[in-house]
């Protein structure tokens, strides 16, 4: 699912977290110590133009995202995309397992757009159709969905099935992919997770998700 906030959205109250705050994180070995990547990825990340956000809980780090200011890479998709003046993308979002399900993710969301929202005039974020989680997140935060993003079927390469909040000529320029009608559903994988593993495998053969049997995309 592609989904978007642009400056002149409301924003949906979320219940009230004591305790909890949302802060740029500038700091590579706090970094390090919670996403588990080097700070040779991390230098390399904001040399690209990123930056990072953790919600702390109590003093505890509980969960972090990544803001990309230039350009954004999807890797599970291998889609590259630059990004518009004063447009984000939030990506790469974690919350580490022991705070799971307390509704932390959509208040880092929204903490994020309320403080980049100056120099932003929309927001982007990106999740796979099977991870129902962080959609109800990214719903409850306040984003529109925008369409469908997956793969092609019946060729390489990734199609977004519009769902006419926005026009196709934005969405295409955003990400360079084909822009399909929502009758096309059926041209495009219901999730990421089986053709990745197939790829993975460097099987040939139908993902199971084509007819159903997966049920990745059930909630």
């Amino acid at each position: 699912m592609l989904a978007s906030w642009g400056c002149n959205d409301s924003l949906p109250t979320l219940p009230e977290f004591v305790d909890l705050t949302v802060l740029r994180e500038m700091d590579d070995t706090v970094l390090a110590n919670l996403t588990q990547m080097s700070k040779l990825e991390i230098a390399r990340r904001r040399e690209n133009g990123h930056h990072s956000y953790v919600a702390w809980l109590k003093g505890v780090p509980t969960a972090y995202g990544w803001v990309a200011t230039r350009s954004a890479h999807v890797g599970e998709l291998d889609l590259s995309f630059q990004l518009p003046s004063r447009h984000l993308y939030l990506w790469d979002f974690v919350t580490l397992t022991p705070w799971r399900g307390l509704g932390i993710y959509p208040h880092l969301l929204q903490r994020i757009l309320k403080t980049e929202i100056l120099n932003t005039d929309r927001f982007w974020i990106i999740r796979a159709p099977e991870n129902h989680a962080s959609g109800r997140g990214i719903m409850k935060a306040g984003f529109q969905p925008v369409g469908k993003l997956s793969f092609l079927k019946h060729e390489r390469g990734v199609g977004l099935i519009s769902n006419g909040s926005f026009s196709a000529l934005e969405d295409a320029l955003l990400l360079g992919v084909k822009i399909l009608h929502p009758a096309m559903i059926h041209t495009v994988a219901p999730c990421w997770r089986c053709v990745l593993a197939l790829k993975r495998s460097g099987s040939t053969s139908e993902p199971n998700c084509w007819s159903g049997e997966c049920g990745c995309c059930r909630d």
